[in-house]
């Protein structure tokens, strides 16, 4: 068994979520079957996880804390809190993206993702797998 962390993107679709603001490449249900189709995540062997960011990205798509909670177990997921060293990485891997002409500032809460999952030495399940790559490149990255 190996542990996959579920980036937000990932997670917007393995919840049949649309990503906001932009249309879709292809179908919701077909970039959920590319995630859940990934043969490098055995669903429902491997552990699944995802940090408080994630949680609270996903939790805009439901209406109450109980039903994305029950979202959460349905799907196997838990959540882990984010350790000490993933900040310290987020700040420098922001940095250099900010030195590289990176003007996004709403990708912030995608270094503390990447940065768990590096701290972890855990692969990252994502669908945004060039920024990952870019940023972190010692991180393990699931691209469906």
């Amino acid at each position: 068994m190996q542990t996959v962390y579920l980036g937000a993107v990932a997670m917007q679709v393995v919840l049949h979520r649309p990503r906001p603001a932009k249309p879709a490449r292809r179908p919701p249900r077909d970039r959920f079957d590319a995630v859940r189709g990934s043969a490098d995540v055995r669903w429902g062997t491997d552990a699944l996880i995802i940090n408080p960011i994630v949680y609270a990205e996903i939790s805009l798509s439901f209406s109450t804390l109980e039903a994305l909670d029950a979202a959460v177990s349905t799907l196997g997921l838990a959540v882990r809190d984010v350790p000490r060293p993933a900040p310290f990485l987020v700040a420098k891997a922001f940095a250099q993206y900010r030195r590289r002409g990176g003007s996004r500032p709403q990708v912030l809460p995608d270094f503390f993702i990447g940065a768990h999952a590096a701290v972890e030495g855990w692969p990252l399940l994502t669908r945004d797998a060039n920024r990952f790559r870019t940023c972190f490149p010692t991180l393990e990255v699931i691209a469906p």
